[in-house]
């Protein structure tokens, strides 16, 4: 009987060894779920802010495409207006110089009627050009 004692008792040493293994592999897989519970939720907040990041880079690009159509506009503008400057400096420069034509002539001899026709019809011509 005491063969069987033995074995009986090895049993119970092995059997309480594998009840104690158990138990702490059952605290470690409980410990195991929350953590993945956690990771699960970070993982669903850094999901969520990859979306609000992917939407405001969209945004960004429409406000780089309007800032950039709107540059265009203001160089176009810019051109047009360098072009208007330039045809109104030479504009000002005809209209100074038939100015002082019309008074150099006004300043000579009394001038007949017909020179202060034709000083009439210069300075028309400018003022249309203007």
């Amino acid at each position: 009987m005491t063969l069987a004692l033995a074995l009986d008792l090895a049993l119970a040493v092995l059997l309480a060894v594998t009840i104690t293994y158990a138990a702490l592999l059952n605290r470690k897989l409980a410990l195991l779920r929350r953590e993945r519970q956690q990771l699960d939720g970070a993982a669903g907040g850094l999901q969520e802010t990859l979306g609000r990041a992917d939407h405001v880079i969209g945004n960004l690009k429409e406000a780089m495409d309007g800032l950039h159509a709107c540059m265009e506009q203001s160089r176009a503008l810019g051109d047009d207006l360098r072009f208007l400057v330039e045809r109104g400096g030479a504009v000002a420069d005809g209209l100074e110089q038939r100015l002082r034509q019309a008074v150099q002539a006004s300043a000579g001899p009394a001038p007949d009627q017909a020179a202060g026709h034709q000083h009439e019809r210069q300075t028309g011509a400018a003022c249309a050009e203007f």
